[in-house]
């Protein structure tokens, strides 16, 4: 499953809940300038995730060590 909300004025952060969706493979949230927070520590659970965009948007803090859990 692809999510592809780039270019959407998204604004808040990204939900926690994000890690139930376990059958997602990419997840493209690219020039959400508003977007903002922390990375969710659950996106490093989301074991099928072979593409993350998150550049151009407003994210802060640290990337979380569960995402190195990726492959």
């Amino acid at each position: 499953m692809t999510l592809k909300l780039y270019q959407n004025q998204l604004t808040g952060g990204i939900p926690s809940s994000i890690e139930n969706l376990v059958n997602l493979e990419v997840l493209d949230l690219f020039y959400n300038t508003q977007l903002g927070g922390e990375i969710p520590v659950g996106i490093g659970n989301l074991s099928n995730l072979v593409g993350l965009e998150l550049n151009n948007t407003n994210l802060s803090g640290h990337i979380p060590e569960s995402i190195c859990n990726l492959t």
